[in-house]
C-alpha cells in the first residue's frame, strides 16, 4: 500500500539494517533531502521510529518482522549489489572513522559477494575486538575470515591465514576453549615458513593443549616446537617450549626438581634474548613454584614482576595467573585483605574477556581465604560457585579442591555428615588411577580433609594415619606449609591421646616450619596447642607466654 518512493526506501533501509542512518539512505535512493517525505511517510504510519540525533540522524525498524518482511521483498540480485554499494558508501562517508564500521563492513560485503573485502574488515574487526578482550567476537570474525579464506583458496597470503588463527588461538585461550586454541596454533604454525613464527606458535599450542589435558599433543607440540626452533637458531622458542614443558613436569609429573631446571633455564634465554613475552610466562610458573615451595618473598617478587610484564604486554593472562599466586602467597603470610582485594581484581578481570576455568579457581581460592579467617558460610558460598563452574567445565582439579573446601566449611560449620558426603567421592577418585593434572596436590588435602572429619569424631588413630600420609606427600614434593599444617594435625591427635611429649615435637617441628616460611596462620595454630600442652601440665607461665605469641600471631 506504499507509495512507489517509500516502498523504495524502506527496501534500501532494510538491506542497510535494523537500524539506519538517513544519510546513507539519501546517498543510496539518490533521493537527496527529498527522502526525508518518504522517510516521515514511513513514520507516520509506524514502521520506523527516530532512533539517534546524534552524531547523526538515525532511525530504526519499529518491529523485526517489518525489517525482515521489507528485506525479503528485495529480490536476491539486487540485495547483493545494495549490500556492496552499501560497503562502498560507508567507506567513502566514513573515511575518517572507518574503525567505528568495520563489522558493518564485513557483514555487507559478505552479503555482497565482495570475498576479498569481506575478508579484510572480518579480520580488523577481529583486531578491533581483540584489543577490547572481547573474545566472543574475536572467534566469531576470525571463523568467518578463515571461512572465506577457504573460499577464496591461494589468493589469501599465508600470512593473513597465520595472524587469524594466532588471534582465534589466542582469544579461545581466554575463553576457556583450549582445544580449540590448541589447533588454532598449530594451525598457525603450518602457515608459516619462518622458523620464529612457527617455533612460538607450536610452543602456545602445546601449553592449549595441556591446559584442555591432551597430553600426548600438548608433548607432541613441545618437540616440535624445540626441533623447529633448534634447525632455525630461534632462542625465544627454545625458550617457551622449555616453559611449556615445565609446567607440565610440575603440574602433570609432580618433579618440582624438572619444573625449576626448565623454567630457570627459559628465564635466562628470555633475557639474554630481551623476550618479554616468553620471559612473563617464566615469571608467572616460576611464582607458581615459589608459592607451592613456601618461598613467598620470591613467590612475590616473581608474580608481580609479572604483572608488570603482563599489563604492559596487555595479555590478560599474564595478569590473572600471577595475581592469583600472589594472593595466595599474601593469604599464607597474613594479609588476608591484600588476598581478597587481588582475587577480587583477577576474578573481575576473567569476566572481562569471557572467562571460566580461572574464576572457578580464584572463587575457590575467595573461599579458602574466607575460610582462612573464619568466616565460613561466605567462604562455603564461594565454594560452591567454584564447584558449580568446575562441574560446566569438567575439570576434576577444580572440583575436586572446591569440594574439599566445602567439606572442610561444613565440618567447621558443625554437620560431620555433609562433610564427608563432599570428602568420600574424592578419596574414592584419587583412590583408583586418573586424570594426574594436579592430583598429587589436592591428594594431600585430600588427607588432611579426612584427618580433620575424624578428629571430629574422635577416631585418634585414623587421625594419626591421615596425618602421615599427608606428611610424605608433603615432604616428597617440597611444600613446607602442608608439613606443618600435617604435623600440627598430629599434634592434636596425640594430645586428645595424652602423649604429651610426642605432641610436643610435632608442634615444635611445626613451628619452626611455620616461621621459617612466615606462614602466620601455621605458627598461630602451633602456638594454640603448645599453649593447650601447658594448660593440661598445669604450667600457668607457658600457657600465657604461648597465647601471646599465638595473638601476636
Amino acid at each position: 500500500r506504499l507509495a512507489e518512493e517509500s516502498r523504495r526506501a524502506i527496501q534500501v533501509a532494510s538491506v542497510i539494517g535494523r537500524e539506519f542512518a538517513l544519510r546513507l539512505l539519501a546517498r543510496l535512493t539518490e533521493a537527496g533531502d527529498s527522502v526525508r517525505e518518504q522517510v516521515d511517510e514511513l513514520r507516520s504510519l509506524e514502521l520506523i521510529y527516530e532512533k539517534a540525533l546524534h552524531p547523526e540522524l538515525a532511525y530504526m525498524f519499529k518491529h523485526a518482522l517489518t525489517h525482515d518482511v521489507a528485506y525479503e521483498s528485495v529480490v536476491v540480485e539486487r540485495r547483493r549489489v545494495l549490500h556492496c554499494s552499501i560497503g562502498r558508501v560507508i567507506e567513502e562517508v566514513y573515511a575518517d572513522r572507518l574503525a567505528e564500521h568495520y563489522e558493518t563492513l564485513a557483514h555487507h560485503y559478505g552479503r555482497g559477494g565482495d570475498l576479498a573485502r569481506a575478508l579484510h574488515y572480518h579480520h580488523r574487526s577481529a583486531e578491533k575486538a581483540a584489543e577490547a578482550h572481547a573474545n566472543r567476537a574475536v572467534t566469531d570474525h576470525c571463523r568467518a575470515a578463515l571461512a572465506i579464506a577457504d573460499q577464496l583458496g591461494a589468493s589469501v597470503a599465508d600470512d593473513v591465514r597465520r595472524r587469524l588463527n594466532e588471534l582465534l588461538g589466542l582469544a579461545c585461550f581466554h575463553l576457556s576453549e583450549f582445544a580449540a586454541s590448541g589447533a588454532a596454533y598449530e594451525e598457525a604454525a603450518s602457515c608459516s615458513d619462518a622458523a620464529e613464527a612457527r617455533s612460538l606458535n607450536l610452543g602456545a599450542a602445546a601449553l592449549s593443549h595441556f591446559w584442555a589435558h591432551r597430553y600426548d599433543t600438548a608433548q607432541r607440540c613441545i618437540g616440535a616446537a624445540r626441533a623447529v626452533a633448534r634447525k632455525g637458531g630461534v632462542p625465544a622458542g627454545e625458550a617457551l617450549a622449555l616453559v611449556v614443558r615445565g609446567f607440565y613436569r610440575g603440574v602433570h609429573d609432580a618433579d618440582i626438581e624438572g619444573l625449576e631446571q626448565d623454567l630457570q633455564a627459559a628465564m635466562e634465554i628470555a633475557e639474554r634474548e630481551k623476550h618479554e613475552l616468553v620471559e612473563t610466562f617464566a615469571r608467572v610458573y616460576l611464582a607458581m613454584k615459589s608459592e607451592w615451595t613456601g618461598d613467598y618473598a620470591s613467590a612475590f617478587q616473581r608474580a608481580e614482576s609479572a604483572i608488570v610484564l603482563g599489563r604492559r604486554l596487555r595479555r590478560p593472562e599474564l595478569i590473572i595467573f600471577p595475581g592469583w599466586f600472589l594472593a595466595k602467597a599474601r593469604c599464607c603470610t597474613g594479609d588476608f585483605g591484600g588476598a581478597i582485594a587481588l582475587l577480587e581484581e583477577a576474578y573481575h578481570l576473567c569476566d572481562r574477556i569471557g572467562d571460566r576455568a580461572w574464576k572457578s579457581r580464584l572463587l575457590n581460592t575467595l573461599g579458602w581465604c574466607f575460610a582462612e579467617i573464619g568466616h565460613h558460610d561466605q567462604a562455603r558460598g564461594f565454594n560452591e560457585r567454584a564447584a558449580i563452574l568446575a562441574r560446566e567445565i569438567g575439570d576434576p582439579e577444580i572440583l575436586s579442591n572446591a569440594d574439599i573446601n566445602l567439606a572442610m566449611n561444613h565440618l567447621e560449620l558443625g554437620d560431620v555428615g555433609r562433610a564427608c558426603a563432599y570428602l568420600r567421592p574424592i578419596e574414592e577418585a584419587v583412590s583408583i588411577p586418573g586424570d594426574p593434572w594436579m592430583r598429587w596436590r589436592y591428594a594431600m588435602h585430600v588427607h588432611h580433609a579426612r584427618g580433620c572429619i575424624e578428629l571430629a569424631r574422635g577416631n585418634l588413630d585414623e587421625v594419626l594415619a591421615s596425618a602421615q600420609a599427608q606428611l610424605m606427600g608433603a615432604e616428597r614434593h617440597r611444600a613446607p606449609k602442608v608439613v606443618g599444617r600435617a604435623r600440627t594435625l598430629a599434634a592434636r591427635a596425640l594430645i586428645a591421646l595424652d602423649r604429651r611429649q610426642e605432641a610436643e615435637h610435632e608442634l615444635r617441628e611445626a613451628l619452626a616450619v611455620a616461621e621459617r616460611i612466615g606462614h602466620r596462620s601455621g605458627v598461630w595454630e602451633a602456638e594454640l596447642q603448645l599453649r593447650e600442652l601447658a594448660v593440661r601440665s598445669g604450667d600457668r607461665a607457658r600457657s600465657e607466654q604461648h597465647l601471646g605469641r599465638a595473638r601476636a600471631a
